[in-house]
């Protein structure tokens, strides 16, 4: 049987921290299945501009105005809501968040 994390089927998810090592090799893996992919940092870099390059819509600084409409899972480096400077959690909105990358 086939994960919906194999083929998204243009599913969106959003990920926090995108510019890092880990979550833009992960966005990069995402689009290249199917999924609509997008993604905010507080310092986007050179790999901002290869994941857009693969279709990757990127946001610089965080903002819950930057996440899809649910229900897209949001991975997000471990530490991020509600503890990164400028994205507390929003009471009641967003899609279900999980923990993904080992930075902070």
């Amino acid at each position: 049987m086939e994960s919906v994390w194999q083929n998204g089927n243009g599913s969106s998810v959003h990920l926090m921290g995108i510019c890092g090592v880990g979550m833009a090799g992960l966005a990069h893996l995402l689009a290249r299945r199917g999924w609509r992919v997008s993604g905010c940092d507080s310092r986007p870099n050179a790999l901002a501009d290869w994941l857009r390059r693969g279709g990757v819509e990127i946001f610089g600084g965080h903002s819950p105005e930057h996440l899809p409409p649910p229900p897209a899972p949001a991975p997000f480096p471990r530490g991020a809501p509600g503890t990164t400077p400028g994205f507390p959690r929003p009471p009641g909105r967003g899609p279900p968040l999980s923990p993904g990358g080992g930075g902070g």
